[in-house]
């Protein structure tokens, strides 16, 4: 599961696809055959470009079972399974479970009441985007944070941080040697910049909390399997720096930049 080996998992539609979730005017139309025949030609297509696809059987038990993009999501050889909004399709996480468990190092879970959805996701590099939706909410987008983000995936951390710099009046930028934020207060006067940094980054540490955001996400260091979690005050650090550029903005006119 690295980037030179590519693998995909893939399932058929089964006879009961007819029942598929679906609020398209047309789903009375869904042909089962044709769809078959589709999928077919698109593994065949995954093969071409070079990716090893695995093919598991047809699940008439749940008629949405052959978008097995949407049980769980991956990074760095871990596993977080989602947990479905629609009822029909509970159970596909489970299923998905046993067929991971052989290939990725860790497997987590979302738990009730979230609920998540791989097709609400889209990862662009480090970054991903979760669109929240009658499949995917608060509490499951929390879930996905906890899991990515000290795998080095930001979901939500950086997009805080430049929300609240905005809110403040400054210029910013964003995906800074990938994750990171830059916030710029100009003065009104040339002068010595002053600058402050905070991290926000995970380090290979287990967390040893109860609180419902503690880290439950698993990495390798030094050869050794560990927990990763933000520790060593990387929330104060944002925390501070955000009040710092707070209580500079209250200051009179006139002086130089803050960066």
């Amino acid at each position: 599961m690295t980037s030179r080996h590519t693998l995909a998992i893939v399932r058929p539609p089964g006879d009961s696809f007819v029942r598929a979730e679906s609020r398209h005017p047309e789903r009375g139309r869904i042909d089962p055959q044709r769809a078959r025949a589709q999928h077919a030609a698109y593994c065949r297509l995954l093969e071409a470009a070079g990716v090893e696809v695995v093919e598991l059987a047809a699940d008439d038990t749940h008629p949405d079972a052959c978008f097995t993009q949407d049980p769980a999501i991956v990074l760095e050889g871990q596993a977080l399974l989602g947990r479905f909004g629609a009822l029909s399709r509970r159970g596909e996480e489970e299923a998905m479970a046993r067929v991971l468990g052989p290939l990725v190092q860790f497997i987590d879970a979302v738990h009730a009441p979230g609920t998540l959805e791989g097709g609400d996701l889209l990862r662009i590099g480090s970054r991903i985007v979760v669109g929240r939706s009658r499949r995917t909410n608060d509490e499951g987008i929390e879930a996905l944070r906890r899991f990515a983000e000290p795998l080095g995936c930001e979901v939500r951390t950086a997009e805080v941080v430049a929300e609240h710099l905005r809110s403040l009046g400054l210029e910013v930028q964003t995906g800074v040697a990938h994750t990171g934020v830059v916030g710029v207060l100009r003065g009104e006067q040339p002068g010595p910049v002053v600058a402050l940094r905070a991290d926000m980054d995970a380090l290979p540490i287990t967390e040893k909390t109860s609180i419902p955001f503690a880290s439950t996400a698993k990495g390798t260091y030094n050869g050794q399997e560990t927990g990763v979690m933000h520790a060593c005050g990387h929330d104060a650090h944002v925390a501070i720096s955000s009040a710092c550029v707070e209580m500079r903005m209250d200051l009179t006119p006139g002086k130089p930049a803050c960066r």
